[in-house]
């Protein structure tokens, strides 16, 4: 089986590749060791590296609840995407945390980085009592072109440039030294 400790390191299965994020987190669900359910509103299959993050997200999400919720915490999963982004939640119904002490784990710094990775953003909702839950979205493009790409047609032989029987624009003359 998947150890817990593989998916917060951001060991995925061969699952995400072949299943997708559907899939593999039905997989991991399946493996934790405390309750947990899985809640699945989309077929769709996002870019790679999305699926990658939002997958290391939901399972270190998992790996907190279980190390610092206790016994008898219930986990709840959900992931939801269209054609603009995936949204992501883990939830549980443990003892919460104070967001503004400082945390001295680092498993919420590394899920906004990867999430960061990807053009993503997550959100911590916790307290004292009253469980955690984070979410988050990334866009189903994660990178979009920085600039525009120039037209690179000027760079090739000028015959290859224009179909036969057309002229070159006047801007574009070669100059013969």
């Amino acid at each position: 089986g998947v150890e817990l400790r593989d998916l917060a390191r951001g060991v995925h299965p061969i699952a995400l590749t072949e299943g997708g994020l559907a899939s593999a987190l039905r997989h991991a669900v399946a493996s934790y060791p405390g309750d947990a359910t899985v809640d699945i509103r989309t077929a769709r299959r996002f870019e790679p590296e999305v699926e990658r993050a939002v997958y290391f997200c939901l399972t270190e999400g998992l790996q907190n609840a279980f190390k610092h919720g206790g016994d008898g915490i219930h986990v709840r999963v959900v992931l939801d995407g269209d054609e603009s982004e995936l949204r992501f939640a883990v939830c549980d119904d443990g003892p919460g945390f104070d967001p503004a002490a400082p945390s001295p784990g680092t498993g919420l710094d590394n899920i906004v980085e990867r999430l960061g990775a990807v053009g993503g953003d997550l959100t911590v909702r916790a307290s004292v009592g009253g469980g955690t839950c984070i979410s988050g979205a990334v866009p189903a493009c994660p990178v979009p072109p920085a600039c525009h790409v120039p037209d690179l047609r000027s760079a090739l032989p000028r015959d290859t440039r224009w179909p036969s029987g057309t002229s070159a624009p006047a801007h574009a003359e070669w100059t013969s030294a």
